[in-house]
Order: structure tokens, then sequence, then C-alpha cells
């Protein structure tokens, strides 16, 4: 519970240190005095954002602090930030920029360690609570809190297979597209790997095949002209080549050089020197043979032409990218035959998974009929003693035909004269009777899901008389289970309080001042006229007072 809050520059307060000492506090005021400021204050304790528009006007910074009395250690804290001999310190600086700065035991901690410590602490409701109970995830997570350990395990353990069934799903679905990406960019795929692994490629051999093959292609030409040239020499097929020509020469001229004694010597050695040119030339042409050539070059034109064939299949620019490119899909060729066994792996676990989770949503829907009944039970009970004698509240459970985390249940609450009317409490119930059920279902929590301090802001709107007064009963009575602080226009719930404070404007400062005895009577006296002095109200006002003192509720 709250011992001590201390507020500075908070709305419309300048300072106001309040020693809270019951379980049941009454806070009460004229409209506009400036009870919205102690509710945001106690909204930054309990670890709500705060806002530049909380400070007051005219000043840098606000701040709250709080000390709260606890039973035990916090799960979510470590040991230096645990509750001190049974005391936890929460206090809040704002700043006018809009920065915050939390702190716990006096030590600056980040807001969602403060919000995950409070969380179970501190619950505020205000006048607009009751329309979360529109919400049919508000009515679930009502119903399922009331069933015990045993229906929220069964949710906690559907909603963890739920999800597992879901990453099952996804990671099908994540490898049946892998599977289809690579089976449409890898269309045969395998032969273009039987064919780069039996060209043995390595970088750089396209260059160096290029090169051998502008090499041979010169030999090739210089092997032609020497054909062309021996043809020449000897004549080819026709014999009639420049040793013939040479040859009649020498026949020519031998008669006319007869004279000269070293014609004939000079004549034999041109005749031997063409003879020997002759076989020389055909010696030479016949060491290169020009089909040898040709194979060769034309081994390196297949060769290259099957490595472009592979690059324009990669789509690739040169040898280094298709032997990165043939390395990832030999990678991605293995990873698409291993797949096979895991896309069966998941399927069979995904079954396996929606038969459980459809058996966990049946066993939930049972235990939720059950926390039904009995959350019916109790929450009509509450309602009798709260002036709703001729309504009762029911819930709804409607099969869903799809499974979610949170089971296969619609669930809807109504509300039922058990006649001629029937119908959920979003369409049929008043804004009275939203608050009461609101209280009567607070009522009816456990006491290990109330948080230790229940904050009310004027959740009573829409009662009055009898069921204002029964609302301030169950309201006592939720106190003996937590601490509830009340703001509160409705006098006879403030004359139920254990403590009451009243918060006043003085100018443009909002004081908060602790009442008792005739300063109470007053204050509730001007809550049921709107004149402290007006003696009627007065004595009703006593009246309201000993009763409660009477009843000790």
């Amino acid at each position: 519970m709250i011992s001590e809050l201390l507020v500075n520059n908070i709305g419309g307060i300048r300072e106001v240190s309040l020693h809270l000492k019951g379980r049941f506090i009454a806070i009460t005021g004229e409209s506009g005095s400036g009870k919205s400021s102690l509710v945001r204050a106690l909204e930054l304790v309990s670890g709500k954002r705060a806002q530049a528009a909380l400070i007051r006007a005219g000043v840098e910074e606000g701040e709250v602090r709080a000390v709260l009395e606890m039973d035990g250690p916090v799960a979510c804290l470590p040991d230096d930030l645990q509750p001190q001999e049974g005391f936890m310190v929460v206090k809040r600086i704002v700043s006018s920029t809009g920065r915050a700065r939390s702190y716990l035991q006096e030590r600056p901690v980040p807001l969602n360690t403060l919000t995950a410590a409070l969380s179970k602490v501190i619950a505020i409701q205000s006048q607009f609570s009751q329309l979360e109970l529109l919400e049919p995830g508000l009515q679930m997570e009502l119903l399922d809190n009331s069933g015990g350990n045993q229906l929220r395990g069964s949710r906690s353990e559907l909603s963890k297979k739920f999800s597992l069934a879901l990453e099952h799903e996804r990671k099908l679905l994540e490898i049946s597209r892998k599977r289809k990406d690579i089976e449409s960019r890898y269309q045969d795929g395998e032969t273009f790997l039987s064919r780069f692994s039996k060209m043995e490629l390595r970088p750089g051999c396209e260059s160096e095949w290029e090169i051998e093959m502008n090499r041979i292609a010169e030999r090739l030409e210089k092997h032609n002209r020497l054909r062309l040239s021996l043809d020449r020499m000897s004549g080819g097929s026709s014999g009639e080549g420049l040793s013939s020509s040479i040859e009649n020469f020498c026949q020519d001229i031998r008669p006319i050089l007869e004279n000269y004694p070293e014609t004939e010597k000079i004549l034999e050695k041109v005749l031997s020197s063409v003879q020997e040119l002759e076989a020389f030339l055909r010696s030479i042409a016949s060491d290169q043979s020009e089909q040898s050539i040709q194979e060769e070059f034309e081994d390196l034109e297949r060769r290259l032409g099957s490595l472009r064939k592979l690059m324009r299949y990669a789509k690739v620019d040169s040898v280094e990218d298709l032997i990165d490119f043939a390395a990832q899909t030999r990678s991605d060729l293995e990873w698409l035959r291993e797949s096979r066994n895991i896309v069966s792996e998941l399927q069979e676990g995904s079954a396996k998974l929606k038969r459980e989770v459809s058996s966990l949503a049946l066993c939930l829907r049972e235990q939720r009929r059950a926390a039904g009944t009995e959350l019916e039970r109790s929450v009509n009970a509450t309602l009798q003693d709260l002036a709703m004698e001729g309504l009762s509240f029911g819930i709804s459970l409607k099969p869903m035909e799809k499974v979610r985390h949170s089971g296969a249940d619609e669930i809807t609450f109504f509300l039922s004269d058990n006649k001629h009317l029937k119908g959920p409490v979003s369409k049929i119930a008043s804004g009275g009777e939203l608050s009461r059920i609101l209280l009567a279902l607070q009522a009816a929590s456990p006491d290990e899901l109330l948080p230790d301090i229940l904050v009310f802001d004027e959740v009573e709107a829409g009662l009055g008389g009898r069921s204002a007064v029964l609302a301030g009963q169950t309201l006592k009575k939720l106190s003996l289970r937590c601490q509830v602080i009340m703001i509160t226009h409705e006098a006879s719930i403030a004359a139920l309080a254990d403590q009451h404070f009243k918060v006043e404007r003085d100018g443009e400062n909002s004081r908060v001042v602790e009442i008792d005895r005739d300063l109470r009577v007053r204050e509730i006296a001007r809550m049921l006229a709107g004149d402290p002095d007006d003696p009627e109200a007065e004595g009703l006002a006593r009246s309201l007072l000993e009763n409660s003192q009477s009843t000790g509720l």
C-alpha cells in the first residue's frame, strides 16, 4: 500500500505531502479543484509515460515521490532495487521539455523497469474503465483470470503450442518459397554442374585459351603460306613450278654459255640449290601437319564456346564469377535435395501440433465454461447487493471455426431479465450498470490477481441513491483485500472511507488536506447539498458517518 505521497508542480498542485494510513481512502473536492492532478501523480507512480503538459505552468520540473509498503520481493527486480525493510521508494521527475527520469530506491532506472515492477502493484481505473467492458478481448481476460492457475496454465500452454504451430507453418512456407525459387533459378542445374566439372576451369583460363588460339592461328597461317610457297616451288599437281622453270632455264642457257668452262659448274650449283630448297620446304611442311594444328585450334574453339555457353547460362561475365556461381549452384542444389526431409519433418510436426492445439482448445473451452459458471454466480451475488436485482449477468461462449492464441472461443458478457430482455452488455447496459458490473468483476477477482493498490477515479459515475451506497459498501469490502483510493463525488461512498482528503482551490494552486470530524461532516454535507452549512445536509452527513462506523464497514 502507499504510505506516503509527495507531489511537486504537477498540474495545479505546487506542493503536497500526504500520509496515507487507511485501506479505504476517499479524495473529494469541488469540480476543477485539482483532484485530477492527484490522479496524474498516481499514474506517474504506476509507470505511465510522462508528458510535458503534466508540469505546473511556469516551472521547469515536476516531481512525484511515493513510499510503498511491500509484503515481499518483486520478481523482476535485481537485489539492489528490492524493497528494503518492507518499503519501496518510487520517484518520477518530469521536465518541461517532456523528458522524464525514473527512480526505484533512489536509483535511476529505465521506465520499462519501473513499469514492470509496479504492473501488479498499482492499478488505476477511471470512469472510462467501464468502456473496456465492451471489448471482447478484455472480457476474455477477465474470464480467464477468474479461472485460477489451471485455466491460465491451459491458455498459456495453448498459446505456446499455437506459436510453435505458426512457426512450423512459417518455416514450411519459407522453405517452399526457397525451393520454388531454386528450382526456377537452376533449371538444368545438374547438367550445368556436370559440364562445368568436366571443363576443369580455373581463374584466368579464358584469357590463356584466347592467347593460345591466337598463337595457333598464326602457326596455321604460316603453314598455309609454306604450302603455297612449296606449291609455287614445285608446281603442285601440274609440276610447272619455279623448280621446273629454273631447270628449263638452265637447259636453255647451257648451249649459249658453252664457251665458258665455269658455266657447267655454276649451273649445277644452281640446280642443286633449287633441289635442296625444295627438299627443305617439303621436310618442314611434312613436320607441321595442318590437320593436327587445325584440330588443336578447333579443340580450343570448342572449349571457349562451351565456356561462354556456361557463362550465358549463369549470366556472368568472367570465369571467376562462373566458378562462384557453380559453387553456389552446387550448394543450393544440395540444400534442395536435403530440404525434402526437412519439409517432411515439418509437415509431420505441424500436423501433430495442430492436433495438440485443437485438443487444448477444447480443454480450455470446458475450463472456461466451468469458470464462467462460477464467475456468473459470484458477479450476480455482488450485483444483487448493488441494487440490480432485476438483471442477471451471464457469459456466453461461442465456438469459432479457427483456433487462435487465446483459444477457439468468442466470449460475450450479457445481461438478462430472465424474461424478454437479453443482450450483450455493450448494447443494453447503461453507464451505471456498467460501473456496477465492473465493480462486481473486480470484487470477484481472486486475491492473487488483485493489485496491492486500486485507484478508482470517479467510477461511481452513473450511480446514485441506494446503488451508490451499495457500491461504496462493495468498495469497502474490496479494501479489506487491497488498498483502495477513491476519487469521488458521491457522499455516501466518501463517508465509508477510513481516511478522507479534500482537494481545494487556492488561487492558482490546489491544496490537499486531510479532514476529520467536523471538517469531514462539512465536506460530506457540501457533497450532499452543495452547501456545507445546510442544517439538513449536515445532519445527513453525520448520520452517514455514524452508520459507517456502527456497521464496521
